[in-house]
């Protein structure tokens, strides 16, 4: 797993971008089972004769290849994530090489954080970050989690960074005299 991470901070947000990076191995297994599935679909696809209800399947059979595998297959190959945190919200998008979404913006009241020990490469443990808020009844609901394996490490230094943008922002709010941001 050669999944890669960066953080860091303005004092007002803080940053997180990741990146997979698959093995040459599994791209290559991807590749093949993307030209196998494409082999069938072509065939299916010459093999019906255009009437009425077979219409449906000449729509159907690419549509759902490209939803599934050949965004699997992107995802694989070029996937990043982007996430922005501030003392308000958590604003994300995915890069899918192709195509990006849009970026989304999720309000939260009190930010909580949790790390997600998932897997371990070479000794070295990966996983993910989920964060929580309070519903109005303080029942804590996640709200947003990271989708690519990351080494802890990374994960424990966001934690760091958000903290201290939080304390900036608080003692800001709270009008001491001890720091200064210009």
């Amino acid at each position: 797993m050669k999944n890669t991470a960066s953080v860091f901070n303005d004092g007002e947000c803080v940053y997180f971008y990741s990146k997979i990076k698959i093995g040459v191995g599994t791209k290559i297994y991807l590749i093949l089972i993307n030209l196998f599935f494409v082999f069938i679909i072509t065939l299916i696809l010459s093999s019906i004769k255009l009437n009425g209800k077979q219409n449906l399947v000449v729509i159907v059979l690419p549509v759902l290849y490209i939803f599934s595998l050949g965004r699997i297959s992107l995802w694989n190959f070029f996937g990043e994530e982007q996430i922005i945190i501030n003392t308000n919200s958590i604003v994300h998008n995915k890069n899918f090489g192709l195509f990006t979404t849009s970026f989304k913006t999720i309000q939260f009241k009190k930010l909580k954080c949790v790390l997600n020990q998932e897997k371990e490469f070479n000794n070295i443990p990966f996983g993910t970050i989920s964060f929580l808020d309070k519903t109005q009844l303080d029942v804590p609901i996640v709200i947003f989690s990271s989708s690519i394996y990351v080494p802890i490490q990374v994960l424990v230094e966001l934690e760091n960074q958000l903290e201290f943008v939080f304390c900036i922002e608080h003692l800001a709010h709270e009008d001491y005299d001890i720091i200064h941001l210009n």
